[in-house]
């Protein structure tokens, strides 16, 4: 935290509100880490083209938008990048055996599947890298799966979760369109493979490489019933 805003102090000139709008109240990757490789935002600060505001907003205005503050900044363009609100599955609706799906009693099998639904994925990206990273995963998941289910003569694959086991929120992170929706997430267990991890390399091994039956996944051929 501290060498992020010496470097942003750095680039910045004399006097410039470094610890108001560059050191805010969390820690890096508490929420998203906003780089600028070729500083061209702190090029344009120093230069004057541009300047930064950090507050909360109270309200749109008819000529912009009212601030905590009581300050009102005047726009001709307000570009909304901020307060929306996460939409599960993208507002799809499961039902499994004629029962909606409620996603928030579900548990989450390796970050990518819910509990007692077939046949089905999603993708969770990593919070502290790039979410397209897991994306990748996931999918070369779903086609190891696809592969060995035609290789086995199996139609349907779910996972089925101990209803004993320890449940946990499934993200771990303060940003507020996570936080407003947390309660409507599937949930995650206290151990792999019901823990969503935020660690690549462990993902590597054990999404790319690792078993695919083990003991949470059903597999089933045609006409088998569930035990």
């Amino acid at each position: 935290r501290g060498w992020l805003r010496a470097w942003a102090q750095e680039q910045l000139p004399d006097g410039f509100a470094v610890d108001v709008h560059f050191k805010p109240k969390y820690d890096p990757w508490d929420q998203r880490l906003c780089a600028v490789p070729d500083g061209d935002l702190f090029a344009a600060l120093s230069s004057g083209r541009a300047s930064v505001v950090t507050d909360t907003i109270q309200r749109f205005t008819a000529g912009g938008v009212l601030l905590s503050s009581g300050e009102e900044l005047k726009a001709d363009l307000i570009v909304t990048a901020t307060g929306f609100t996460l939409q599960v599955m993208g507002g799809a609706e499961l039902v499994v055996d004629g029962e909606p799906v409620a996603f928030s009693e579900r548990m989450a099998y390796k970050g990518m599947m819910l509990s007692g639904v077939p046949n089905s994925a999603f993708t969770v990206g990593y919070t502290n890298s790039s979410w397209t990273l897991k994306a990748d995963l996931v999918s070369e998941y779903v086609c190891r799966i696809l592969n060995y289910m035609d290789a086995g003569g199996y139609t349907v694959q779910v996972p089925r979760a101990d209803p004993a086991m320890e449940r946990h929120a499934l993200l771990d992170f303060g940003a507020g369109y996570i936080q407003r929706s947390i309660d409507e997430l599937p949930k995650q267990g206290a151990a792999w493979p019901w823990r969503l991890r935020m660690n690549y390399v462990a993902d590597v091994l054990s999404i790319r490489h690792g078993a695919l039956a083990d003991s949470a996944m059903e597999f089933r051929r045609p006409h088998a019933k569930p035990d």
